[in-house]
């Protein structure tokens, strides 16, 4: 009996033998198979960081470089005061309070008081009028003459008086000024350093 269950089972062994070495030779060839298929896959992507984003700020040897707001000090008033550049205007501006005409020594002079940022009470300053027109009510065009310091620079500036209050500021600076001393970033805010509050 032994004997013929072997002889039963042989061709089964043979069998499964056979299509064993069938998937070995498929197994050892899978891999040439997937190389000639499937394309090589791509190298990662090189992906270039971003370069910073600058802003040049235009150089002149003998102007100052200023952003549309700037510190500045009008004397006689000993503070920082915060000046808007506006190249779109004339004249230079200072906005005050309690405009008073007098006359001295036949010569037209006029009062005028400024509240300087953090101060507790109001300046009072008088200076002889430089120029006037009529017409505007509320500023009367009373220009005056002040030494103005921006940064280390100090000159004598002709100011408009207006009594208009101003949002954010109280000087503002016009072409009469750039043209002689400065180039505008409208850009920038503050670039120059805050003039020192001493009189020089």
């Amino acid at each position: 009996m032994p004997r013929r269950a072997t002889k039963t089972c042989r061709p089964e062994l043979n069998a499964h033998s056979i299509a064993l070495a069938r998937v070995e030779t498929v197994l050892v060839g899978l891999p040439e198979l997937i190389k000639s298929t499937c394309p090589p896959a791509a190298p990662p992507a090189q992906h270039e960081c971003a370069k910073p984003v600058t802003t040049r700020v235009p150089v002149s040897s003998d102007k100052l470089v200023v952003g549309i707001r700037e510190h500045v000090r009008v004397d006689p008033f000993d503070a920082d005061l915060v000046a808007r550049i506006d190249a779109g205007t004339a004249a230079n501006s200072l906005y005050v309070t309690d405009i008073v005409e007098f006359q001295r020594d036949g010569n037209n002079w006029v009062r005028f008081s400024l509240t300087p940022p953090k101060a507790q009470a109001a300046t009072e300053v008088e200076r002889q009028i430089a120029r006037r027109k009529s017409g505007d009510v509320e500023s009367k065009d009373i220009t005056v003459r002040l030494r103005t310091t921006l940064a280390d620079v100090t000159e004598t500036y002709e100011f408009v008086l207006v009594t208009r209050k101003a949002s954010d500021y109280q000087v503002r600076l016009g072409r009469t000024f750039l043209k002689d001393m400065a180039l505008v970033d409208v850009s920038k805010r503050f670039v120059q350093s805050r003039p020192s509050v001493e009189s020089p």
